[in-house]
Order: C-alpha cells, then sequence, then structure tokens
C-alpha cells in the first residue's frame, strides 16, 4: 500500500537506498517532499490557514496529547492528530515553521480573551459577580473558604435569566464555548512543542553525547575503511561541533558569571 501513496517519501527513499545496495541498482531521487504516510492530509499548514476551523472541529485529549476529531454518528472515519504526525510535519517543513505557529496562535488567543474580557465587562455580568464576591468574602469564614454548590447553582439561574444570544445560547453558554475555544488552542500549542522536541531527538540521536579527542568522526572513517571523501566531511563535521560546543558553554557561563555578579 505504501508503494501506490504518491506523497510518501520515506518509503520511496527505502526503496532507492534497497535498491543501490542488494542489486546495485543507481535509481535517481524522485525528491519527493519529505513526507510519511502516517501524516496523514492533515499537515500542521493546514491547521495555521484556519486555526478557528480545527479548534471547533476537534476536541483535545490532554492525556494523549492529541486531538480527535468530532464527529456525528452518521460519519464513518474520525481523524485524529497527534505527535507524530506534527513532528513529521515540522520534518517536511522545517524548524521555522515554529515561529510562523506561535505568531498565528497568539493572534488567535489574545482576540478570544479579549471576546471573554468584553463578555466579563458587561454591566450585568459585572454587578452579578461583583455581589457575588461582596457575598463570598463576608461568609468565606462560615464555608471553609469555600464557594458553596448551592450559592453556585443560584448565580447560574441569575444568568441565565440576563437573556440569550441570537444563536440561543446564554452567556454560560457562551463563556464554556470561549473557554473550550482557548483551552484547545493552548493544548495544540503543548502538543507542537512536544512534537518538536521529537523531531529535535530524533535529528541528533546519532550524533555523539560527548566530544572525544581520540574518537572523532575523521578517526571512525579511517577505522571504517572510507574514502578520502567521508573522511573529510568527518573532518568538518567534528570542526563545527566543536565550534558550536565551545560557543554554547562560553555563552552559558558567561550568562553564569553575570546573574552570579548581580544576585551578589
Amino acid at each position: 500500500m505504501n508503494a501506490i501513496n504518491m506523497h510518501d517519501q520515506e518509503t520511496y527513499e527505502e526503496f532507492r537506498i534497497l535498491g543501490n545496495q542488494v542489486f546495485d541498482l543507481n535509481l535517481m531521487n524522485v525528491y519527493i517532499p519529505s513526507q510519511t504516510l502516517e501524516q496523514g492530509q492533515l499537515d500542521i499548514l493546514n491547521i495555521l490557514r484556519n486555526i478557528p476551523q480545527f479548534i471547533d472541529t476537534y476536541a483535545y485529549n490532554l492525556h494523549n496529547q492529541s486531538f480527535t476529531e468530532i464527529t456525528t454518528l452518521e460519519s464513518k472515519q474520525v481523524t485524529t492528530v497527534g505527535i507524530q504526525q506534527i513532528s513529521d510535519s515540522i520534518r517536511t517543513h522545517g524548524l521555522g515553521i515554529l515561529n510562523t505557529t506561535v505568531n498565528c496562535f497568539y493572534v488567535y488567543l489574545k482576540s478570544k480573551i479579549k471576546l471573554f474580557s468584553d463578555y466579563l465587562r458587561q454591566e450585568t455580568i459585572y454587578q452579578t459577580l461583583i455581589r457575588e464576591d461582596k457575598w463570598f468574602f463576608e461568609f468565606k469564614g462560615q464555608h471553609d473558604n469555600k464557594y458553596i454548590y448551592e450559592r453556585a447553582e443560584k448565580l447560574q439561574k441569575v444568568i441565565k435569566k440576563l437573556g440569550n444570544f441570537d444563536d440561543g445560547k446564554n452567556y454560560l453558554d457562551q463563556f464554556r464555548v470561549l473557554l473550550t475555544q482557548i483551552g484547545n488552542a493552548l493544548g495544540l500549542v503543548r502538543l507542537i512543542k512536544s512534537a518538536s522536541l521529537n523531531y529535535c531527538s530524533k535529528c541528533i540521536e546519532f550524533l555523539p553525547s560527548q566530544i572525544c579527542e581520540e574518537q572523532t568522526f575523521a578517526n571512525m572513517a579511517l577505522g571504517a575503511l572510507s574514502g578520502e571523501a567521508t573522511f573529510n566531511a568527518g573532518r568538518w563535521i567534528y570542526y563545527w561541533i566543536r565550534i558550536y560546543a565551545q560557543a554554547f558553554w562560553s555563552r552559558r557561563t558567561f550568562q553564569r558569571f553575570t546573574l552570579v555578579r548581580r544576585f551578589k
């Protein structure tokens, strides 16, 4: 089944490598975008193009860090989005898409929080909450600093009597929708963060955990009887890793020294 998926770059690349190693076939690189079969049709770019629709039609699972499509009983398919799918999307488009993703979700969350704040500032809602706040601080000692259920149920009935919107929802229903949208957006940001960490961990799994002076990439290439091109590539990789490591640790040392001086 993977062979007939024209977007599955990973399978075609495995075919090309196996054909070269087993049958000595010099096959051309198909240059298909690096997508996998698990990635599916729901790409991270598709989510960014229409964030409100995704937030409204998918439910977030906090434990599995996945989104499940909200469907009807007549639907025969359910779409899910997890860490692996988003990680494959990041591999396809690169880490540069994360900056755009954060900006898009920031704008979306900003608009939703502003809308929620506007609802709370309406005179009817504001006066009702002020009255409940005064009651709580006056009688909190009698209820062990807890807002009792009977009072909350009474508040719910009062808010329902304030009226409905054009779509038939009252203020409480609108609050639930807004809080759910904000929670789903934050959950998707958390999912993208986990997927980016998953992608980075896969990228660095072949790098050595420590830089050893004796066992370098160049020496390992010589030990494996590789050619001159492999030896030069290993030498340059080792050279740049040392430069980045020295720059990283020198910056960390400078920051630590600055913090120590500041707090002294």
